[in-house]
């Protein structure tokens, strides 16, 4: 029971922040300076959060170079997410990014010995479909080039995120969730930092990041507060659920609920093909994931 509350709350907060991470994409993040600076405040409000949770503790060897990597993945899946949504819809931009659970499946099958069942194979099958309905610009004039291009690279890193919290949550230091975030998020920072400093230096008297202000800062703020949420409900519970259970039931749920919001919220239209791509990619969730396992 415990498990099927912590997966409705960590849908919830991806769900929320997708909302505010699109509306901000399109109107406010012109250029990759402001991509970088929105990106800058979110990790400095995870940095916060995952201090007040404990992650100020002393963290091993392994953790520390876990974090390195897993840093610079929030930070290049930060910047792609942002940018694809800015290029294109939100709906379409979310299910491709979250298809990345394909990666941590298939792996978690081969590593850890997780079972994969004919029904999951199938589901991944269907997924791939369902990704190239939605990725044809044959099937939509507004598909173009960039947008799938950004769109890849957020399947790509999304996949790889979920991979290494898999490798952390299974690794003899899987307690040191909170240090292994908090250096995570100040390496992301530091990053992101250097590179907004280099664009300073490189046009002198830019202001970049400055429209991150009243409104828009505080919206800022609140997509860090659901990311910082997400991803310490998402750590501990990959340890708990097989991989094949877990990120097709996290993953599926953000889509649905993300479509819904697309359509109702932001007046998002999707063409015959891509629709039948997008239920094609919730029913291939499904299968892939034994729901009621879930829930045990």
């Amino acid at each position: 029971m415990i498990n099927g509350l912590l997966l409705a709350f960590s849908i919830t907060c991806g769900v929320t922040g997708s909302g505010f991470r699109y509306r901000i994409a399109r109107d406010s993040l012109k250029t990759m300076g402001d991509n970088a600076a929105f990106n800058l405040i979110l990790s400095l409000v995870c940095i916060l959060v995952m201090a007040v949770a404990g992650g100020l503790r002393r963290p091993s060897l392994l953790t520390l170079l876990l974090s390195v990597v897993f840093g610079l993945l929030i930070i290049l899946a930060g910047l792609s997410s942002v940018a694809a949504m800015h290029n294109g819809p939100m709906t379409l931009s979310v299910l491709i990014s979250l298809c990345g659970t394909l990666i941590p499946t298939t792996v978690g099958s081969l590593l850890w010995r997780e079972p994969v069942t004919p029904f999951q194979i199938a589901g991944i099958v269907l997924m791939l479909l369902s990704m190239a309905l939605v990725l044809n610009p044959t099937v939509n004039s507004k598909i173009t080039a960039r947008w799938i291009a950004w769109a890849l690279a957020s399947f790509l890193l999304n996949g790889l995120i979920g991979l290494t919290q898999k490798i952390q949550s299974t690794s003899i230091y899987a307690d040191e969730k909170m240090q292994f975030l908090f250096w995570s998020f100040v390496i992301s920072a530091l990053f992101l930092l250097g590179y907004l400093l280099a664009i300073r230096r490189a046009r002198p008297g830019a202001c970049v990041g400055c429209s991150f202000r009243g409104k828009l800062g505080a919206g800022a703020v609140l997509v860090g507060l659901t990311n910082a949420a997400q991803h310490i409900i998402n750590l501990i519970l990959v340890g708990l659920i097989p991989a094949a259970v877990f990120f097709p039931i996290c993953n599926g749920g953000n889509i649905l609920l993300t479509g819904l919001m697309g359509a109702v919220v932001f007046k998002e239209r999707m063409t015959r093909w891509q629709i039948v791509g997008f239920v094609l990619g919730i029913f291939a969730i499904l299968l892939v994931a034994n729901v009621a396992s879930a829930f045990s």
